[in-house]
């Protein structure tokens, strides 16, 4: 959304501000800050502030995984908003694997290893790492489950 009205960083926090950014930032006026959407309003910020868009933000949205398939250990991002599509074609993607060809299981709150089949069980699965604190979530790429 702040990109939507011009803005494309947020402003640095104070241990940062002993060093200065590139000046190819966009100065923000305060009649650009005084615009909202409906969800969102920008608070208003001191003159020529430079506003800087925070690392942390993006980790929100995301979430590590570590998945191993015959001894062999991958690593990549799954956004929070992601279903069983996604997270298939990031294994797809690494492990060179046919679709329908693997099944992926977690390891959940009581370290028993889930069974992951469809969108609400990624959903699931992210949302008990988010409520664990875990900042990696650990799975299984095994053979397909038959029957």
């Amino acid at each position: 959304m702040c990109r939507d009205h011009g803005i494309t960083r947020w402003k640095p926090s104070k241990r940062m501000m002993g060093s200065r950014s590139s000046s190819k930032h966009r100065t923000i006026n305060d009649d650009e800050l005084s615009m909202n959407s409906s969800s969102m309003v920008i608070p208003p910020l001191q003159d020529s502030a430079v506003v800087t868009l925070s690392h942390t933000s993006i980790d929100m949205n995301s979430i590590n995984v570590k998945a191993t398939y015959r001894g062999t250990a991958i690593r990549f991002e799954l956004c929070d908003s992601s279903g069983m599509t996604e997270l298939e074609d990031m294994v797809i993607e690494r492990l060179k694997l046919k679709r329908r060809a693997f099944s992926i299981k977690y390891q959940n709150d009581e370290c028993d290893w889930v069974l992951i089949a469809c969108d609400n069980d990624v959903q699931k699965c992210i949302e008990i790492s988010r409520s664990l604190k875990n900042r990696i979530i650990k799975m299984l790429v095994d053979p397909p489950i038959s029957g």
